[in-house]
């Protein structure tokens, strides 16, 4: 098989939230890197709503292609550099309930990038489809927390990008 294929970075078409917690605003900031973000103010000692990102444009994965990983990257910050850190980073319609990529590590207080999955990593799935990562129901989402036991910190998110690795066939020397 040929290998080494991947899609780059793509951004989500969609940001919303979903779930229940502390709230965003600014959903939409989230779909690309501009420096405008989405933001939660979350609770003391409480969680986040889960922020969905979807609508990936993976088009220029052969049908097919054979996923070999999942990468997400999301750039975030926190106002206090202790107390704001993931609770759960989770793909979205992947064929199955996907392993909880979260980080225990505090969020920066510095826009930062943050880098879940990779290459050869399927997020504890058996498989991925090209049909899946091609949908627009597809993506993956993030909830924060707060563990600090008196204060509220906002959250801030300002992009959530995917990137597919994936592998192309070799075709049969009998068929060229």
């Amino acid at each position: 098989m040929a290998s080494g294929n991947n899609t780059g970075w793509v951004n989500p078409s969609s940001v919303v939230e979903s779930d229940t917690g502390s709230e965003w605003f600014n959903e939409a900031n989230a779909k690309t890197e501009d420096g405008s973000f989405a933001q939660s103010t979350v609770l003391n000692l409480g969680d986040s709503k889960n922020l969905e990102a979807t609508g990936y444009d993976f088009s220029v994965i052969p049908s097919n292609a054979i996923i070999k990983g999942i990468e997400a990257r999301i750039k975030r910050s926190a106002s206090a550099g202790t107390s704001i850190r993931d609770d759960n980073i989770r793909l979205l319609n992947a064929g199955g309930g996907s392993e909880n990529k979260r980080s225990l590590t505090a969020w920066p207080t510095t826009l930062t990038f943050a880098n879940y999955g990779g290459d050869g990593d399927l997020w504890n799935l058996s498989y991925i489809a090209v049909k899946d990562v091609k949908d627009s129901s597809f993506g993956f989402f993030l909830a924060a927390e707060n563990i600090h036991s008196t204060i509220s910190y906002l959250a801030q998110v300002d992009v959530m990008q995917l990137k597919v690795y994936y592998n192309i066939p070799a075709v049969p020397n009998f068929l060229l």
